[in-house]
């Protein structure tokens, strides 16, 4: 039971990463799943957004793999797991498509070697991103809890993958230069615990990745929660959040400018009035898509990068751009 179960009793709910009050800032939002009911609330000393009750549905993430193709916020990965066989640099080719693969490719390529390195991606799912990282001429292996992904992942991309709790590869004694965490740590419950246990898979000078949603990139309370709600995304993370898992897990973190990749894929929304999103569960009763669709990737035409570039030019000293709609965070021992 986490003190935050522990003190709903009393009306007093405590953030689990910073053990500092906090303070419900939504009540029964209706959740993934059509008929799930949370409460969201706010850490009053890091900002983190939590939901309550704090737990996970394994019977969601089954369903996910399922029958993501057509799942929305999770229809993507599938397209991704269908394309990046098709593409001559897989890892360039997701670079592209969202900030956090860019994160990993530009951090790996300027600061990691990749002759001598031993990668754990952590959370691997249907594969892709380990594919691309072994494609790229990286030591990689993925970890993954559902048997379902593992199975689909191999089954594509050959034998890279274990289906085991990351957290048993200490019993083997396994070490590792870099840990990848691509939005795993807002669906766990104790992402604290989990960061300072990964530390311990660490070589001396080693790192652990991570990407996550940025809540203060959000422009109002409720939108970080728009495509994967509770109980699936069970956080949503500041950075000072960040920096008091480094601190209690023993670890430095320093966060990573996506200037960069706003030159090319400037914010529009930031120069637009904040609107509410309307947030609708992403999955029926019976476990099939609430709207579904198939996603299919379209490469970003020339015009679109030269209107962002343009954007870039006018609005880069009046918008803060080197931080992101996600956090780019590097966890070091």
């Amino acid at each position: 039971m986490t003190q935050s179960e522990l003190a709903k009793g009393k009306d007093i709910v405590l953030c689990c990463i910073c053990q500092s009050p906090a303070r419900e800032i939504v009540e029964s939002l209706e959740g993934f799943k059509v008929g799930q009911f949370f409460d969201l609330y706010e850490c009053q000393a890091c900002r983190t957004t939590f939901c309550y009750p704090l737990e996970v549905d394994s019977e969601i993430y089954k369903e996910i793999y399922l029958r993501g193709e057509t799942m929305p916020g999770y229809n993507r990965y599938h397209a991704y797991f269908r394309t990046v066989k098709n593409e001559a640099s897989p890892l360039k080719f997701l670079a592209k498509q969202e900030v956090c693969y860019w994160f990993i490719d530009s951090y790996l390529r300027k600061h990691v070697d990749k002759q001598r390195a031993k990668l754990l991606e952590i959370g691997s799912g249907l594969g892709y991103l380990t594919y691309s990282l072994d494609k790229a001429g990286y030591n990689v292996q993925g970890v993954e809890l559902s048997s379902v992904a593992v199975e689909e992942a191999t089954k594509q991309f050959g034998n890279l993958y274990r289906c085991e709790d990351a957290l048993m590869l200490a019993d083997d004694g396994e070490r590792f230069d870099v840990i990848l965490l691509t939005e795993v740590i807002e669906h766990l419950i104790q992402p604290a615990t989990f960061v300072r246990q990964l530390g311990k898979f660490l070589n001396p000078g080693g790192c652990i990745l991570v990407t996550t949603p940025n809540k203060d990139y959000a422009t109002n309370k409720l939108s970080p929660w728009a495509k994967e709600l509770p109980p699936v995304h069970l956080w949503w993370f500041t950075k000072d959040a960040f920096n008091v898992i480094a601190e209690a897990a023993d670890l430095s973190v320093s966060f990573y400018s996506f200037r960069d990749w706003h030159k090319l894929n400037f914010p529009r929304k930031l120069l637009k009035p904040a609107k509410l999103a309307k947030l609708i569960p992403n999955m029926k009763m019976d476990g099939t898509p609430n709207n579904p669709k198939r996603k299919s990737l379209k490469p970003k035409k020339f015009t679109k990068r030269l209107k962002s570039l343009i954007l870039y030019a006018l609005y880069r000293n009046s918008v803060d751009i080197d931080d992101g709609v996600m956090i780019g965070a590097v966890f070091k021992r």
